[in-house]
């Protein structure tokens, strides 16, 4: 079974509460940051400001609405 430490790029997943539950070996790598030292972590800290406004005002409502998002650029 594969799961997203077999991808090549970085993938999280986040809990409700906006703190990281998972993150993959490909987005330590990217973002430096040693194993598991991620989990627990508010999201917000590892956006930049543009990014958290996307988060706010795109993401979470289509998580809210649908209860998932499959992709985002």
């Amino acid at each position: 079974m594969r799961t997203t430490d077999d991808l090549p790029c970085g993938a999280l997943e986040f809990a409700d509460d906006g703190r990281i539950a998972h993150a993959n070996a490909a987005l330590h790598a990217d973002l430096g940051y040693a194993r598991d030292e991620l989990v627990g972590v508010p999201i917000d800290t590892i956006l930049p400001a543009g990014a958290r406004i996307f988060m706010l005002t795109h993401l979470r409502p289509m998580l809210q609405l649908h209860g998932r998002v499959d992709e985002a650029y």
